[in-house]
């Protein structure tokens, strides 16, 4: 679903707002507008660690100019990094990273053994997730349709997900 710009705006300060507060309440997030939206506030929210599982990196999310203006911003908070798990070879293309923020990104294919796990633990054949700060994040379970659902205050099931992620990262 496409956003107008006041709708845009209108979600922005709504997830503003819960995030300001640490919300634990779950919402919804459909369609590429509001992920990047929610991204973007995600984003700006994160002080440490964004982790990313998702196709590929290229997807019309991560191509769009204000996901890449939050990556870069987030990025260049102290001690803030990035890892990106994608389920196929094609690697995100960073050249638009400026050069100094790119040792702050790391990038791996996920293994076919640990994706079953992934698709096991959350019991689905496909989905993509981030996870922010151990505590924020957004599950994806229509990868097609953008539709998903996410929190700014949920550790456990935040932690969940870093265990899950760091376990097929590291073994990437």
């Amino acid at each position: 679903m496409c956003l107008t710009e006041k709708e845009a705006k209108e979600y922005r300060e709504y997830l503003e707002k819960l995030a300001s507060v640490k919300s634990a309440e779950m919402f919804s997030n459909g369609g590429r507008d509001h992920a990047v939206v929610l991204y973007s506030v995600l984003l700006e929210n994160a002080c440490l660690h964004a982790r990313f599982f998702c196709e590929s990196g290229m997807s019309a999310i991560w191509t769009h100019p204000t996901f890449k203006s939050a990556l870069v911003n987030a990025l260049r908070k102290a001690d803030f990094k990035v890892d990106v798990l994608t389920r196929n070879q094609a690697e995100p293309d960073f050249e638009w990273l400026p050069a100094e923020l790119k040792n702050k990104v790391r990038v791996k294919t996920i293994s076919k053994e640990k994706l079953g796990i992934i698709n096991s633990h959350f019991k689905t054949d496909s989905c993509n997730f981030s996870v922010f700060d151990n505590e924020m994040f957004r599950f994806e379970y229509d990868v097609v349709n953008f539709k998903a659902y996410g929190s700014f205050n949920e550790p456990v099931i935040g932690q969940s997900m870093v265990a899950l992620f760091d376990e097929c990262f590291d073994a990437a």
